[in-house]
């Protein structure tokens, strides 16, 4: 009687207002049953703005709320009710389709073939995930790829750099050039593409559209759509299809494992925290974490991966500095209701910084090669170190879609557009 009763005042405690929890003042409240006035954040309006639904909490209360989250689901049938909540809030959130079933591929256009001799290529590749609507990024593949086999593919999800297409730029910069190489000569095939308002993507109308609700819900649809196109590659194996991205890139991808099934490894590095919820209306600009009662976080999202392969990758230098000790033991215990506790693991590196550094691919390098098949021992040295030297990233201007800096004609040249085109598309769907 005694732990019941505890049970139902820890749910109490989480349908109180919290301090900070509510950036905006229309925005919904911690019931899922909306009230018509409650529901402007549909509108046009919020995906247009720089908007915050969700703020930071200290860590302590983050902790807190975790741990009265955790009352709510004790096996894997009351966990699975709720996670199918949360899965329906975030797709009413985002506008996303339930799946892509029955859409056209999205058009593809490759603009340059650079190739190199390390034993990878890049294809400036450009993707039209929606009328008028393109993701701009390179495809990183083996030189020597077998289209009678099957090969993984892995999405490769930006953070934030500098929004203008430059060497600082996040799709441009050194390292993520080297961690993509690298994977392709391990034997994937890797898109490495734009946030969307950020570098190429900023072709559109400008880069102030990525601090935009409609960054955070086209971004999760551009993952979608990018494993449409991935898996329609004849050498494309559709079973071993991984993510990772750091800081937004992170976000993205767990946002889109929580979503998307057909991602069966995924990597978010220095991103998953339970009360940090981004920085950016690229992250937290729709109210996500608000669609359901009680209200959830990043970290909750993240365990939505289960029972599927999962690497959490942390640092004592940011948000994600209580993950060894907090979120990844909550997360931890979401795949113990599947029995896979062996399938979900955390990198903690206390005396490291928010990066995607040597020592974090390492640790992302031997986990797509354990759950992937990717081979891991194709890049090592003689020491069996992972030998960064054996790629060199390139000018950047040589990585360009559109180095002349026009996107194709008829493309969308406002945020109402892609609304209008999000609402057909989800008319179609049902």
């Amino acid at each position: 009687m005694k732990k019941s009763l505890l049970k139902w005042a820890v749910l109490l405690l989480l349908l109180l207002p919290a301090k900070g929890l509510i950036a905006q003042e229309s925005a919904p409240s911690l019931s899922h049953a909306l009230s018509k006035e409650q529901k402007t954040w549909r509108d046009l309006h919020y995906f247009s703005i720089d908007s915050t639904f969700t703020k930071a909490v200290e860590p302590e209360e983050g902790a807190a709320r975790l741990e009265a989250l955790k009352a709510l689901y004790d096996d894997q049938a009351s966990w699975q009710a709720r996670r199918n909540q949360l899965e329906a809030g975030i797709r009413e959130a985002l506008l996303l389709p339930e799946n892509t079933v029955g859409m056209p591929l999205p058009r593809s256009l490759r603009t340059k073939t650079i190739e190199r001799n390390e034993g990878y290529t890049i294809e400036n590749l450009a993707l039209e995930i929606l009328p008028g609507v393109w993701v701009t990024g390179n495809l990183y593949r083996p030189t020597q790829i077998d289209s009678s086999a099957k090969w993984p593919a892995v999405l490769s999800a930006q953070g934030h750099g500098r929004l203008e297409p430059s060497a600082s730029a996040a799709r441009f910069e050194p390292s993520g050039q080297v961690r993509c190489a690298l994977l392709a000569k391990m034997g994937a095939v890797v898109y490495h593409y734009d946030m969307f308002g950020s570098g190429e993507s900023g072709l559109h109308f400008g880069h102030e559209a990525h601090r935009t609700g409609m960054a955070q819900a086209i971004q999760t649809f551009s993952s979608m759509r990018i494993i449409d196109y991935l898996i329609s590659l004849p050498y494309v194996d559709p079973m071993r299809i991984g993510m990772t991205g750091a800081s937004g890139g992170g976000t993205q991808t767990f946002l889109a494992t929580a979503v998307d099934p057909r991602i069966a490894v995924a990597v978010p590095v220095v991103q998953v925290s339970c009360f940090f919820p981004g920085g950016c209306p690229c992250e937290s600009g729709r109210p996500i974490h608000l669609m359901c009662q009680p209200a959830s976080n990043n970290a909750e999202i993240t365990a939505m991966a289960a029972p599927r392969p999962l690497l959490v990758v942390s640092d004592g230098g940011d948000w994600t500095r209580t993950v060894d000790q907090v979120e990844y033991p909550f997360i931890k215990r979401t795949y113990s209701f599947y029995g896979k506790e062996a399938l979900v693991e955390n990198v903690h590196l206390p005396d490291e910084k928010h990066d995607y550094g040597p020592s974090k691919q390492i640790a992302m390098f031997n986990f797509m090669a354990k759950h992937l098949g990717v081979d891991a021992s194709s890049v090592k040295n003689e020491n069996d170190e992972y030998d960064f030297s054996s790629v060199q990233p390139i000018d950047w201007e040589e990585l360009l879609v559109f180095p002349a800096k026009k996107l194709p004609q008829g493309h969308v040249t406002s945020i109402a557009q892609i609304y209008a085109e999000m609402i057909k598309m989800n008319s179609k769907k049902r």
